[in-house]
């Protein structure tokens, strides 16, 4: 019974601490004193005693959360515009316009924060800065607003695990002070960036060593990607759990010879994991690995006749205490999904000792991260296994190692560091070379197989423990889910691409594509959004794009899709690009109906009044859609005079600019719903207020992509339901909803 309360217990913990995302709405600290209340007059009540883990899981993420919104509001309520000392907490990165990194801000406009209220910020600085520099400048802060669409980089999440509650840029145009306060990390990083400046493999050397994954280009992360080695350069949980099984290793291995020292290798073990962890800059990453690896050592020492379940559960649960939010990052899973393999071969490494026999389980790594993969990046490396198989044991007898001994030589001996570098660059030579032979890997996996694969590895899993009606059960519910399930005629979403516009028409693994969204200069929404999309819902086959004009936010991305997807055909109103898109034309694509509304002809250079603008059917009585790009409100009118707007949804014009949307056009749609892509707290301050009142007045049901992120619509013969992302991060402090 002892012990089943306390697998319940941390189960429970943890499970709540996990589901805080999802919460509504975050409770006040006045719930806290409640809680304690409670424990304290009623925890031999055994109701209260088997929900000990769940009022703890529930303190745990009210005391947090309100601490992360009291720092939030210690920076934001003083103003746009501050004066700010501050502290570098990372190395700075270069970027289109100047450096980014982290800073911890120690003073507000001259007033010293308490220690409670000192908040971290990415900071964007005209010049590099190195960790432990301090910096006094005027900055202008701005919130972190993420995109929304269920695949690629979640912004917000990601800056949130990390602590970081905003951004801040010094402007080229006012003065600043560095204090500069080279300490060891800051001078070995540059005296090796010095040593391998002309190497190829520097931004690899940088990375593993310091884990500034800055330094290396797209294209080597693309390919790093693809065959299933990123994990292995940049410092995470697997780097200090093998710094950690290198020590035990060594010490085992001294042991034997002296027969004495009993406790060298575990301290031996935690010296080489703290060792890295500073290179590292001791990140939340290094620190939840350290932590681990600290309950390892505790747990050995003490000799717990625990199973490794247990352990897991009571590190799990610790870290979660001392870092709640660490979950929102996809390093937290898989570092623990690596920590734990780990675990278990230090566990034999001290019942049977053989050090290298036990690296080839590490191979495994691969395998027990890969559902972490399919929910995270929507997709596995089909060659991940068989590169990890021989990579992950290289790293663990030779490339880490040599990476500990350079440093320590280096400390030393600082004139014999170029040699050791050399070491370490042949060491990883090999690495680099094999990425050259594989030029495929990567497998995207659609949305509905990775809900597959997951439920058919969790039935896997449970089903030895289920008895006969609980199988029977399963089954059941399984066929039940379903047979519920109605197949849509065909699909629309409006993605969340910030300020422009990228809208997919989709049906039996194929689809359509209205605009393309913006681009920069070293990316597009296009590859980090629509083309991650496409693959994660299914579909196979691009068959057309169609460009409502030429303006960047519509437009940027057209090339890279082209290139990736290869579309059957281009439809545009501009001369010269594709084939036409004017007032007239109709067509028909998988049952569904394209009907152009305007312009009555091509021009040379297709501005907003020139959007293709288009109304989508399916069939008759189906729910209509028009698509109207960035039409102006001469457009509208001369549209209304034709009397061929009436939609039951419509994707406004012009993002809800006062430009557009006429009294009298929203009016004649008379649409139930209407779509609004815009960026949160855009610089263009869309859409406008009086845009949204109209079309709330005419009846329509507003969404927007700020508020809600991706919307989807499944249209149906007679009729259409509506999912948007919903977004309302409230432990954030920045809730959109």
């Amino acid at each position: 019974m002892t012990l089943c309360f306390n697998y319940w217990t941390l189960t429970s913990f943890c499970v709540v601490i996990l589901s805080a995302m999802k919460w509504p709405t975050l409770p006040s600290l006045n719930w806290v004193l409640l809680f304690l209340l409670i424990i304290m007059t009623t925890i031999r009540v055994p109701p209260v005693k088997w929900g000990a883990g769940i009022i703890l899981g529930l303190m745990v993420i009210i005391i947090q959360g309100n601490l992360f919104r009291v720092k939030s509001h210690s920076v934001f309520k003083a103003g746009q515009d501050i004066t700010i000392n501050a502290e570098v907490n990372s190395f700075f990165k270069q970027i289109s316009h100047g450096f980014e990194g982290v800073v911890l801000i120690r003073s507000i406009n001259g007033h010293k924060l308490p220690w409670y209220q000192q908040s971290k910020v990415k900071l964007i600085a005209p010049h590099r800065l190195y960790a432990g520099d301090k910096v006094r400048a005027k900055v202008r802060l701005a919130r972190l607003i993420g995109r929304f669409n269920g695949v690629g980089f979640d912004k917000e999440a990601y800056w949130f695990s990390q602590g970081v509650v905003g951004e801040a840029k010094i402007s080229d145009k006012t003065s600043y002070i560095i204090f500069e306060s080279l300490g060891f990390r800051s001078k070995l990083y540059q005296t090796m960036s010095r040593v391998v400046e002309d190497n190829k493999l520097t931004p690899l050397l940088i990375s593993l060593v310091f884990g500034d994954r800055n330094v290396i280009n797209n294209e080597l992360e693309e390919g790093l990607r693809k065959v299933g080695l990123s994990h292995l350069f940049v410092i995470s949980g697997l780097h200090i759990g093998m710094a950690f099984f290198i020590g035990c290793s060594l010490g085992i291995w001294l042991m034997g010879i002296t027969g004495r020292f009993l406790y060298l290798p575990l301290l031996l073990g935690l010296f080489f994991a703290l060792s890295y962890a500073f290179l590292a800059g001791f990140t939340v990453s290094t620190l939840r690995a350290l932590l681990m690896c600290g309950l390892m050592a505790c747990f050995i020492l003490l000799e717990a006749k625990v199973s490794l379940l247990f352990k897991w559960l009571l590190t799990l649960s610790l870290v979660l205490l001392l870092d709640p939010f660490s979950p929102l990052s996809a390093g937290f899973w898989l570092s623990f999904a690596a920590v734990a393999l780990i675990f278990y071969l230090v566990e034999l490494l001290f019942s049977h000792p053989a050090p290298f026999r036990k690296l080839i389980p590490l191979a495994m790594v691969p395998v027990l991260i890969m559902p972490f993969s399919l929910v995270w990046f929507g997709g596995i490396s089909v060659t991940g296994i068989a590169y990890n198989l021989v990579w992950i044991p290289w790293f663990s007898i030779l490339v880490v190692p040599v990476l500990l001994l350079s440093v320590g030589v280096w400390t030393v001996f600082p004139n014999l560091s170029e040699l050791m570098w050399q070491w370490l660059d042949m060491a990883l030579k090999p690495v680099v070379y094999s990425l050259e032979v594989v030029e495929f890997g990567w497998l995207a996996i659609s949305h509905s197989w990775v809900a597959f694969f997951l439920s058919g590895l969790m039935v896997f899993v449970l089903w030895p423990y289920l008895n006969f009606t609980s199988r029977a059960a399963a089954l059941l519910l399984s066929l039940l889910t379903l047979s519920s399930i109605r197949a849509p005629n065909w699909q629309v979403e409006v993605l969340d691409v910030g300020h422009g516009l990228a809208v997919i028409i989709r049906k039996d693994g194929h689809a359509v594509l209205y605009d393309t969204a913006a681009a920069w200069t070293d990316g597009s929404v296009a590859k980090s959004i629509i083309t991650p999309y496409l693959k994660q819902v299914g579909v196979h086959t691009l068959d057309g794009v169609i460009i409502s004009h030429f303006d960047s936010d519509h437009a940027g991305g057209l090339s890279t899709i082209t290139n990736q997807w290869n579309p059957n055909w281009l439809r545009t109103s501009q001369l010269g690009v594709g084939l036409p898109c004017v007032k007239g034309q109709e067509w028909r694509w998988q049952e569904v109906s394209f009907d152009v509304l305007w312009p009555p002809k091509r021009v040379a250079r297709a501005y907003n009044p020139h959007s293709c603008v288009i109304r989508v059917r399916f069939g008759t009585p189906s729910p209509t859609l028009l698509l109207s790009g960035d039409i102006t409100t001469l457009v509208e009118y001369l549209l209304l005079r034709e009397g061929v707007v009436r939609s039951d949804i419509v994707v406004i014009p012009h993002h809800g600019s006062k430009t557009s949307s006429s009294i009298a056009f929203v009016e004649g749609v008379q649409a139930k719903f209407a779509l609004s892509s815009n960026r949160f707290r855009g610089r263009w301050n869309l859409p406008a207020q009086e845009v949204v009142e109209r079309y709330k007045n005419s009846g329509a049901l507003w969404l927007d992509t700020g508020k809600n992120g991706l919307i989807r619509v499944d249209i149906f013969a007679n009729d259409y339901t509506f999912m948007g992302l919903e977004i309302s991060k409230v432990i954030l402090g920045i809730g959109r909803c």
